[in-house]
């Protein structure tokens, strides 16, 4: 596996896609990406905008790795 498996307009077309769920939706993929932190589930923001957020944590983390397999 190459050290940056995703080039940046990868990652971000990626979060452009996720404009198009609700509030519930994508705060719901905020908890399983453990991102409750550094954005907030509220409705005062749009999702766009969270959209937005999501994106400049991506980008500032390249190195971060997201395990997503739930084994022991």
């Amino acid at each position: 596996m190459r050290a940056k498996p995703f080039s940046r307009p990868t990652l971000i077309a990626a979060v452009e896609l996720l404009e198009d769920h609700s509030q519930a939706r994508f705060n719901q993929m905020v908890l399983r990406l453990g991102l409750e932190d550094e954005i907030g589930s509220g409705t005062a923001v749009s999702v766009a905008k969270k959209c937005d957020i999501l994106g400049r944590i991506i980008v500032q983390r390249p190195d971060q790795m997201l395990d997503t397999l739930d084994a022991p």
